[in-house]
């Protein structure tokens, strides 16, 4: 087994206590020398103890994304394909977060080629927003998009 990897593990909001305790096993063999973990935020009780205090000294929290930062993205991809209403109704949906926010906005587009007119509303954002049930703590389930009307 190679040793000194260093791992990076995405969306680590969604790791089982068992993946958890399979990753402290390589950290604590010396086959992972370091992990970085991201995601939106982590359950403490997932880690073994070892790890969870290794994380405590090393966790960075980003801030999330405003309004004005949230515009600049989405605006430097797909220009004013959605209204600045609609993007910062997306932002709330997304809790700040840039992935989320990217991943509504492509639904929004989906829909936008679905419809007729120039851009998305806000009344057209907050129909999606209704639709949109979380599928667990922070995570939403896009699934119910394509029954919305356009």
């Amino acid at each position: 087994m190679p040793r000194d990897l260093i791992l990076l593990y995405d969306e680590a909001q969604d790791i089982s206590r068992e993946n958890a305790a399979v990753v402290a096993g390589f950290f604590n063999a010396g086959n992972i020398r370091a992990i970085v973990f991201f995601g939106t935020e982590y359950q403490k009780s997932h880690f073994p103890l070892p790890l969870r205090n290794l994380m405590a000294k090393n966790t960075i929290q980003l801030s999330d994304l405003n309004d004005t930062q949230a515009l600049k993205l989405i605006k430097s991809r797909v220009d004013n394909l959605i209204s600045d209403q609609a993007i910062k109704e997306l932002n709330f949906l997304s809790d700040g977060n840039p992935r989320r926010l990217l991943e509504l906005c492509e639904q929004a587009c989906y829909l936008f080629i679905h419809k007729e007119g120039d851009k998305i509303s806000i009344a057209e954002a907050e129909k999606m927003a209704k639709e949109l049930k979380p599928k667990r703590s922070g995570v939403y389930d896009l699934t119910a998009l394509h029954k919305l009307e356009n």
